[in-house]
């Protein structure tokens, strides 16, 4: 009986004194339900959005375009909110008036992942937009952050 003793003695003093008592610097939250602001959306941010641009141009369905009849404008401007769960809401087309494209920016956009916006290291919701220039006859375009 005196050793279960003498063990739990043991056990609970290196339980205590095991524990680390730094006190000071904690680092900023990446759990997204503990953001302190987590519905306010920025518009000016310490770091952008981040995505790859490359990706997010191959995944547009350049199909949709007849090479017979191309589109007159070729710039669309694109609005939305960057959340912090990695996804967009609030898509709205800025300038650009062809449905069909607008539509396919649109599904591009909402089935890409972005790397959110930070604010003092915490991620945060982001007013974004973008600018896509497209090249009709190469099938390929440029996206400019605005």
């Amino acid at each position: 009986m005196r050793k279960l003793l003498l063990i739990f003695i043991i056990f609970c003093s290196v339980s205590l004194y095991g524990q680390s008592n730094k006190v000071g610097v904690t680092p900023p939250p990446r759990d997204v339900n503990q953001q302190p602001v987590k519905d306010k959306i920025f518009s000016k941010v310490d770091e952008k959005i981040k995505f790859n641009e490359k990706n997010l141009s191959q995944s547009f369905d350049y199909s949709i375009i007849d090479p017979d009849h191309k589109p007159n404008e070729n710039t669309f401007v694109v609005s939305f909110v960057s959340e912090v769960h990695r996804k967009i809401s609030n898509i709205k087309i800025e300038t650009g008036k062809n449905q069909d494209i607008t539509a396919e920016l649109k599904r591009m956009l909402s089935h890409h992942n972005f790397y959110p916006a930070s604010v003092n290291g915490q991620f945060v919701r982001s007013y974004c937009k973008l600018k896509f220039i497209f090249d009709y006859d190469n099938n390929s375009m440029k996206i400019i952050s605005l």
